[in-house]
């Protein structure tokens, strides 16, 4: 290999790989060993109890979180301890597979640029700290940021025929349900993906086990609290303005009219891309309906909080933003049929991509360690004062984390202080 040719590939592997870098680097020097809002109830309360399947399948709000449950009872069984600081890097891991998804399913046409140094945009969009409370939300980081790799490899197993395939679908498809509520979106879009293919037999055992895993989902679940009702929702116009803010937060930074303009324009371009994304990449755009729905069903589901403007301040939802943002650009490359095109198309991604990282890092950097020493010195007061917990109500994570430190099962960081009245 030629030195310009070594130094080229140097070059697009320290552009693909530096936010990666950047990100875990962030994520491991502020992650800390502090309980963070639902991690109370969803981890630490689970882990005191008996762990049986109807407690691993319990809903919390909307979501049925078994996935959540199991990844902390196996580090618990394995380490005899729960560590938010492991908990953290197993869920943030989830931006590393869907990088790895969307690698795997990205198919470029053969020329110039190659697949990698095409790819770097999507690197630069999804490998950035907006989402800065995935660092220390252990509930929101093994749910958000996995349903998405785990739906794209349910789509990438549809693509291809046969009763086993369909069956490892199926599988993905539950446990993407299993690991939030808005992985149920893959039935519908599996349906829509089978129906293309015209697999009638496949789409019809498709709609039988959507049927099965969607009764068996609803069944027992309860609207949250203050919720208008579902055909009261799916009335409310602002639904749609808050999917759009959903969608274009990331892109926008949080900024209202930005964040508005950025996600009707990815609105926008998935129908624009619909017929030749569908005939071309049906995997791909379909990890994007999902992505899509997913705003418009956290709408349903959330708008009545505080409007549209709450999927604005909402930082962990900004991984779909940024997910959108890759899968668009991805798509839009592989549709690009020449070469000069795609050079000019894919340059000028890597320039707004690489200024979009910069940008959201000088946004999350300080936000993250700012959370991190909240975190870190609430613990050290709580002994004393039973207060500085991250919980709406400081009486219940009292009592939760006392039992678990008096249970052995949770250590806080500064292990020489014990709770007060643990019992």
């Amino acid at each position: 290999m030629t030195t310009p040719n070594l130094l080229h590939r140097l070059a697009i592997g320290l552009l693909l790989f530096a936010p990666a870098i950047a990100f875990y680097g962030l994520l491991l020097g502020t992650v800390v060993n502090v309980p963070y809002l639902d991690d109370y109830d969803t981890i630490l309360r689970f882990l005191e109890g008996e762990r049986s399947v109807s407690e691993l399948l319990a809903p919390h709000v909307e979501h049925r979180l078994a996935g959540v449950r199991i990844v902390s009872g196996a580090i618990l069984a394995l380490t005899g301890e729960i560590d938010f600081r492991l908990l953290a890097l197993v869920g943030n891991l989830g931006v590393l597979a869907t990088a790895s998804v969307l690698y795997l399913g990205f198919r470029p046409k053969s020329g110039r640029p190659r697949k990698a140094l095409a790819f770097v945009p999507a690197s630069w969009f999804l490998f950035q700290p907006q989402y800065w409370d995935s660092f220390f939300w252990a509930t929101s980081a093994l749910s958000n940021l996995w349903v998405l790799p785990i739906s794209g490899l349910a789509f990438i197993a549809l693509l291809h025929r046969g009763p086993m395939t369909v069956t490892i679908a199926m599988a993905l498809a539950a446990v993407a349900a299993l690991t939030q509520a808005n992985g149920l979106l893959c039935l519908p879009i599996g349906l829509v993906l089978l129906a293309f293919q015209r697999r009638g037999r496949a789409a019809a055992c498709w709609i039988a086990f959507g049927l099965a895993l969607g009764s068996l989902y609803a069944s027992g679940l309860a609207l949250p609290d203050g919720h208008p009702g579902s055909l009261a929702a799916l009335g409310r116009g602002p639904v749609i303005l808050y999917a759009l803010n959903f969608l274009g937060a990331a892109g926008g930074f949080g900024i209202p009219s930005i964040s508005t303009a950025v996600g009707l324009a990815l609105a926008v371009s998935a129908v624009v891309l619909a017929p030749s994304a569908m005939a071309r990449n049906p995997a791909l755009y379909a990890l994007l309906l999902l992505v899509a729905a997913s705003a418009i069903l956290n709408g349903l589901g959330r708008e009545f909080i505080s409007g549209p403007d709450y999927a604005l301040g909402a930082t962990r939802y900004r991984f779909y933003g940024s997910a959108a943002l890759a899968i668009t650009y991805l798509l839009w490359v592989e549709g690009l049929e020449i070469d000069r095109m795609r050079r000019t198309f894919v340059a000028c991604g890597i320039a707004a991509a690489v200024a979009f990282g910069v940008a959201s890092f000088a946004f999350g950097v300080e936000q993250a360690r700012t959370v991190s020493t909240r975190l870190e010195r609430g613990m050290g007061h709580w002994p004393h004062s039973n207060r500085g917990l991250a919980h709406p109500e400081a009486e219940n994570a009292h009592d939760i984390i006392g039992r678990a430190v008096s249970a052995g099962i949770y250590r806080p960081p500064q292990s020489s202080h014990e709770p007060r009245n643990p019992e």
